[in-house]
Order: structure tokens, then sequence, then C-alpha cells
């Protein structure tokens, strides 16, 4: 066979193969997408139930809610100083500090939030803290009996109609079915525990299939293909325009790697199918 002939029939299988695979790779990219489109929506749906959450402990926070205030303003000065060795002491002395923190960040994040609008979505690892100081919430108050004694349950009854109104809004909103007649610690505590498993936690599961990344093997396909189209088309089209004697060196090295890069194509495949382990 004629060089120019072999190099025909080399660019001819090599256009067949980029067709076909970049059209599986266009089928998959899409997929992806669609499948992240989706726990978008998915996602979505939590949120107006996880704000309500964040605005509700924001207002709580905003009350008289901690008795030893002393401790309190000692706390926010060591956190100002950055005094890592002191935080800790008032900490190991004031154990309800941890309750405060607790408090303090899901109150920060809000505000921060809401005045810069700064958020659409949060990442696992966000969620996972948020999570975490839900649960110390619910924790605090229903699995401990010294962590409510540092804290003035009368708080509610000292804030406005207005404020009342807006943290019954948020309650009806997060809309958990616990029943009340007033706002108590035990009852925001309760709305914690709940909202971790209700809302926080498929939340996070979903935010978790959002933010994984398509397959690796898809990536490896592409970059086949990329080989494919230089080696089987570029490379052959170039020395049939400019060499009027193709050397069996040039043959070889286009035949080698199309029959490589069609052997990967083959095993990449049968992986991403599952079908070889």
């Amino acid at each position: 066979m004629e060089f120019p002939t072999l190099f025909g029939s080399v660019i001819t299988s090599a256009s067949i193969l980029v067709s076909v695979g970049l059209g599986f790779l266009i089928f998959e990219y899409t997929r992806y997408q669609n499948r992240k489109i989706d726990f978008l929506y998915q996602m979505r749906s939590f949120y107006p139930k996880f704000d309500a959450f964040r605005e509700l402990i924001y207002q709580v926070f905003q009350t008289d809610l901690w008795k030893n205030k002393d401790v309190v303003k000692k706390y926010k000065a060591s956190v100002q100083k950055c005094n890592e060795g002191e935080i800790k002491e008032l900490i190991k002395e004031n154990e309800f500090l941890k309750l405060y923190r607790s408090y303090l960040y899901i109150s920060d994040k809000y505000s921060k939030e809401v005045f810069s609008e700064a958020k659409s979505i949060y990442s696992y690892k966000e969620l996972n803290i948020y999570k975490k100081n839900a649960n110390y919430i619910w924790y605090a108050i229903n699995c401990r009996t010294d962590f409510k004694i540092e804290m003035n349950d009368n708080c509610f009854k000292d804030i406005d109609d207005f404020t009342l109104k807006k943290m019954k809004k948020n309650i009806n909103k997060i809309g958990t079915g616990i029943t009340y007649n007033n706002i108590t610690l035990d009852l925001i505590a309760d709305i914690s525990g709940e909202i971790e498993v209700t809302v926080i936690n498929p939340l996070a599961d979903l935010t978790y299939s959002y933010e994984q990344p398509i397959d690796p093997i898809i990536k490896k396909l592409f970059a086949i293909l990329a080989l494919v189209l230089i080696f089987g088309v570029i490379f052959p089209l170039i020395f049939l325009l400019i060499s009027s004697t193709i050397t069996l060196y040039v043959a070889i090295t286009a035949v080698s790697v199309m029959i490589i890069c069609l052997l990967l194509m083959v095993f990449l495949t049968g992986e991403y199918l599952g079908i070889i382990p």
C-alpha cells in the first residue's frame, strides 16, 4: 500500500473515531451539567428553612441571653487580641462559652452575609460547621443541665412586639411541627435539633454530590481524542500537503499512535461503564 493511501485510511479512521468520541463526551458532559442543575434545584428547596433558622438564631443572640456578662466580655476581648491561651483557659473554666460560640458563629455569619448579600449557596464544608453548631445548641440544653443555668430564659419576655413577631414568623417558616405557646430556650434547642436532621443533613448530602467533579476518565478520554486528532488527522494531512515523499518513520508513528489511542479508549470506556474493574 502506498503511503498516501495509508495516510488516507488513517485520516478516515481517526475522523470517525473523533466524531464518535466527541459525541460521547458531549453527551456525558451535558448529563453531568444536568445532574448539577438537578442537585442545585433540590438544594435551593431547603434554603428558605435554613435561612429562617439562621435568622432566628441571630434574633435570639441579640437578646439578653447570657447571665455571666463579665465572662462573655472577657471572651470577646481575648478573641479581639487573638489570645488563644486565654481563650482556652476561659472556655475551660466556663464551659457555657462553647454554647456561646455556637450562637456567635451562626449569628455572625448571618449578619455579615445578609448585609453584604455575599452568599447564595454554601459549601459542604460550611454546612458541616453549621451542622456542628446546630447540634451543640440542641445538645447543650437537652442533654446537659449546667448550661441552661448560665442563660437567661426570661430574655424573651423583654423583647419588643415587632421582634417577637419576626421570631415567630421564622419559627413558622421552619415548620418543624413543634407546638409551642411561648418562645423558650428549650424550644430553640428543639428547633436546632430538628433543623440539623431535616434540613442541614440532606442539604449537606446534596451539596456534596453537587460539588463532585466530572469523572476523571472523561478528561482522560478527551486527552486521547486530542492525540487522535493531532496524530491521526492533522499530522498526516500536513505531510500529505507539504511532502512529496512520505517516510516509513512518519507512517509507523502515526499508525502506532492511533492503535495506542484506540486501545486506551476501549480500556477507559470499559472502566467508565464498569465492564473493566
